[in-house]
């Protein structure tokens, strides 16, 4: 591929991508795959008794792309809106 030639299978063209924010056109979702956990064990004080206990937070990820990146994961189509 030249430096001149555009790519069409890009994240804008893909059926995964999920664009959520239209004030930031070029960014979105990946909904390739499920999102992935991870758990972060935090300290959270009492607010009574300014104890301090551990807590698990659990958080969820799902990749933020741009619109102009690609992957081998790519698939055409149209893109199915999953936001609200």
């Amino acid at each position: 591929m030249t430096a001149s030639a555009e790519r069409t299978n890009t994240c804008d063209c893909c059926i995964f991508w999920d664009r959520v924010d239209p004030r930031q056109p070029t960014k979105g979702l990946c909904r390739r795959y499920p999102p992935s956990n991870s758990s972060v064990l935090m300290p959270q004080q009492n607010a009574l008794t300014r104890d301090v206990q551990m807590a698990l937070r659990i958080n969820q990820h799902v990749p933020t792309t741009d619109a102009s990146e690609w992957c081998g994961e790519f698939k055409a189509g149209a893109r199915i809106a999953l936001s609200s």
